[in-house]
């Protein structure tokens, strides 16, 4: 027995959940600051300055 299907499944209603909950905060973000996702963070805290060059490779 193959449990493809399966694993498609959830990938599938993590990749919506989690994707969109992601897209809609760096969107949030952008919207805040007026800045592009790579400069939005550091705006928001100087530490988080990797979060936006780690979303930005993603």
């Amino acid at each position: 027995m193959n449990w493809g299907g399966i694993f498609l499944l959830c990938y599938f209603v993590l990749v919506i959940t989690f994707g969109f909950t992601l897209l809609t905060t760096e969107i949030a973000i952008g919207r805040k600051t007026n800045q592009s996702p790579l400069t939005a963070y550091k705006e928001i805290h100087p530490k988080w300055r990797g979060l936006g060059v780690l979303a930005c490779k993603m």
